[in-house]
């Protein structure tokens, strides 16, 4: 017994003096760190404040049309600052709801303008001929999509020659804290891009043709795909089709960011003052005036 206690002295002697000289060889004295320096990065972060804005309009009759038949990639509360834009000046909104898209063109008819957001499910040949004849009658269309989101957007936009291209533009420059949130300050004169000075885009992706452009891209903002910097632009307006890129800016607090609420204002004055006549209108219109026809003859 005494062996054995002996013997646990001696191996438990050997792992201390084992631990002490492994502590002595490798853990000599305490360490003391050199001073640091402090660095000037001469870093500037834009942030951008939201403001109030006071929306001063024409008031109008009409119906703008919303897309909600071909499986839409939009939240139900997206749009609402649109809406209210839309509603404040006197118009009414309905919905081409899913499983009526058949009865388009009788939607159609009795709407100013018609707004497509992001739509994953196709138009057909039918439906884009409506459109067609929609706009020829005076009416005008708002395309909407976002590249972050799943759409066959370009299998309606590309019929009326738009095409949105997939990738994002972005700027390492100068931006809203994040280098895809880009600020926008050349613009074309029109109605459209009336009182603005600067707009800020959140995932804005480039459009073709770059000629049809109304908000163009600066020198420093680039495409991920191409890195090119030249003739970029995320709203495109042809006729009477207007397309953007970029569904974030619609949104709260976004919508609100430096001229974001005029912008959307003054797609809310062109959606509502629209040339079309309502096919009930016309009607009418027709019913009056033969009326008074015969009352005269």
């Amino acid at each position: 017994m005494k062996r054995i206690v002996s013997a646990l002295l001696i191996i438990a002697l050997v792992i201390l003096l084992v631990f002490i000289g492994e502590t002595l060889y490798f853990y000599r004295g305490t360490y003391t760190a050199p001073p640091t320096g402090i660095h000037d990065l001469n870093i500037t972060v834009d942030i951008v404040v939201v403001t109030a804005f006071a929306d001063v309009y024409n008031e109008s009759e009409g119906v703008v049309l919303v897309d909600r038949a071909h499986d839409n990639n939009v939240g139900p509360d997206e749009l609402n600052v649109l809406f209210s834009r839309i509603l404040s000046r006197g118009n009414n909104i309905e919905f081409l709801e899913p499983g009526n898209a058949s009865n388009i063109s009788d939607k159609l008819d009795g709407a100013i303008s018609f707004v497509v957001v992001s739509p994953q499910e196709d138009f057909t040949e039918e439906e884009i001929e409506q459109m067609g004849r929609f706009l020829n009658q005076g009416g005008k269309l708002l395309l909407l999509s976002d590249p972050q989101r799943q759409s066959d957007m370009n299998l309606l936009s590309i019929k009326f020659g738009i095409i949105t291209q997939p990738h994002y533009l972005y700027n390492l420059k100068e931006h809203d804290i994040n280098f895809r949130y880009v600020f926008f300050s050349d613009f074309e004169q029109h109605e459209l891009t009336k009182r603005l000075n600067r707009i800020t885009l959140y995932v804005a992706c480039p459009i073709l043709p770059p000629e049809k452009g109304i908000v163009f891209a600066d020198s420093n903002t680039y495409s991920s795909a191409k890195e090119v910097a030249e003739g970029l632009t995320p709203v495109v307006l042809i006729n009477r089709t207007l397309a953007i890129c970029d569904q974030t800016f619609l949104t709260e607090p976004y919508s609100s960011t430096t001229d974001n609420s005029q912008f959307i204002a003054n797609i809310a004055d062109w959606l509502t003052s629209s040339a079309k006549i309502p096919e009930a209108n016309i009607t009418e219109t027709t019913e009056e005036n033969l009326s008074q026809q015969n009352g005269t003859s």
